[in-house]
């Protein structure tokens, strides 16, 4: 490639060390192409939410392509990615702080579990986590992608 970083996905993969998710991040941030690149947090948070549930990161990818409006979708994989990193986290999620809980099926699947296990419930509060300032103000356009997200999906589901 003569030194210069290649602006196609095959040929960013054919790189050493470059799979699917480095070239969709390198295509999003340095090429400005709408692309969403799933990592742990992305496919926890589209699993939790039901944004775009899937089995693989390809799966989840596809998903949230299809379910993204076009203006969301060079934005998305960033405020997907702060979203599961500071509010949507794997082991004590924030549901009771978080800008999408009254439109999740998490919190309400994860305080009945412990109940239907014989086990106490976790605690009702939450404290938000310390968050950068890009990440606090990237909450509402978060909030606002999914809901614009949440009625394309809707409006393409048989009743």
């Amino acid at each position: 490639h003569q030194g210069r970083l290649p602006a196609r996905r095959a040929e960013l993969e054919a790189l050493p060390g470059v799979g699917r998710k480095t070239a969709s991040i390198i295509l999003n941030m340095v090429f400005g192409e709408a692309e969403i690149a799933v990592d742990t947090h992305i496919f926890r948070v589209a699993n939790r939410t039901g944004l775009a549930p899937g089995k693989t990161p390809l799966a989840v990818e596809r998903a949230l392509v299809a379910n993204t409006p076009e203006e969301f979708q060079r934005d998305a994989h960033h405020w997907l990615l702060l979203h599961g990193r500071y509010v949507c986290t794997a082991r004590a999620p924030h549901c009771p702080s978080c800008i999408l809980a009254d439109l999740c099926e998490y919190p309400r699947k994860s305080l009945a579990a412990p109940r239907r296990a014989g086990l106490r419930a976790p605690p009702q509060e939450s404290r938000l986590a310390p968050m950068p300032m890009f990440a606090q103000q990237s909450r509402e356009q978060l909030r606002r992608m999914y809901l614009e997200a949440w009625r394309k999906f809707s409006a393409h589901q048989p009743l």
